[in-house]
């Protein structure tokens, strides 16, 4: 499918769930069109949002902001459905912006992923002390990994959430949050930061990775599993069923859980120990160039370039002068 025809779908689609929604934040649309329907049908964030964005300069969808959020709507809806349908909808998403919710939802896939290696052969530093077999409620302690490893440190206060290995050693970092974790992300520039200056590959687990971001990371020394869901702790359940609930956030991927379900349990037992000792040999050819690209010394288009010529063994200090309008196009 062109991009053409992916931009004709993302405005159809855009369109008819406004119709049927009222009015929606951008996750909402996301959750809807990028994760929902027919295959062909989904529509990745990188193509959705420059067309949402698009029909709002041409008027085909009007942008509200309330409560501190975009919210979107077509033009002609009644300005009374239009307010209750935001009102609705804010004061579900306002039983999330807590602390202590946003604290618990961090602990909920982190937790996932320290069951799932207490269950492997691998060593790790970082955990939660005291964990109990039952599902956690409430606050948990946290003992993160250090920040000096071997003779290498982390700068600031910037940790993985875990460090794994036995004789190869690598950095998880989990994101349990609703973006999709694009490579030009504050949290993935952040994660490779903390791979050059420990010297080992990082592993992400997240909910939505787009193939751009696995390539990339894969072809350059780094693992990566999406969970396609979004964990939440025990004692939100009711919150959950709310946000889930279509007729309102229409989230409908998430778990209350925080369990490793059999794929994430087998990420982690069988293929982070298979794969980690190519994933070192790879790291270590392509490390010099995530600290340029991570601290905004080099253009996202240029590092993803170097990437693929490298390891197709090309020129990559070619000038590129056929950068995709959209620097995702070209991967997806």
């Amino acid at each position: 499918m062109d991009r053409d025809e992916r931009e004709r779908i993302a405005a159809k689609r855009l369109l008819s769930v406004l119709g049927r929604h009222g009015a929606a934040i951008a996750r909402t649309l996301e959750q809807k069109i990028s994760d929902a329907g027919p295959f062909n049908q989904r529509i990745d964030p990188h193509i959705l949002i420059p067309v949402r964005n698009d029909l709002v300069k041409m008027g085909l969808i009007q942008k509200i902001r309330a409560h501190g959020r975009d919210w979107f709507a077509l033009p002609d809806i009644p300005p009374q459905i239009l307010h209750d349908r935001i009102e609705e909808q804010a004061q579900v998403l306002h039983l999330t912006t807590d602390n202590r919710f946003m604290h618990r939802l961090g602990d909920a896939l982190e937790i996932a992923v320290f069951r799932a290696l207490r269950s492997s052969g691998l060593n790790s530093l970082g955990g939660f002390r005291g964990l109990a077999d039952a599902p956690t409620i409430g606050p948990q302690k946290k003992e993160e990994p250090p920040s000096i490893f071997g003779a290498k440190e982390l700068s600031g206060n910037r940790r993985f959430d875990f460090l794994v290995g036995t004789k190869l050693w690598a950095g998880i970092e989990c994101k349990n949050i609703r973006e999709w974790l694009y490579p030009d992300r504050p949290e993935i520039k952040q994660m490779l930061l903390k791979a050059v200056e420990l010297d080992i590959p990082p592993i992400l687990i997240g909910r939505r990775i787009p193939f751009v971001t696995r390539r990339l990371l894969q072809a350059a020394g780094g693992l990566v599993w999406e969970i396609r869901s979004q964990l939440y702790p025990t004692e939100y359940g009711n919150i959950a069923a709310q946000i889930s609930h279509k007729d309102s956030l229409g989230f409908f991927d998430i778990r209350v859980t925080d369990y490793p379900d059999d794929k994430l349990l087998d990420f982690i037992t069988r293929i982070i120990p298979a794969e980690l000792p190519e994933a070192t040999n790879r790291f270590q050819q392509f490390k010099d160039l995530f600290d340029p690209y991570a601290r905004g010394h080099m253009p996202y288009h240029v590092f993803a370039a170097k990437i693929r010529r490298r390891e197709n063994g090309t020129d990559e200090d070619r000038d590129d002068h056929d950068q995709p309008e959209n620097p995702y196009d070209h991967q997806s």
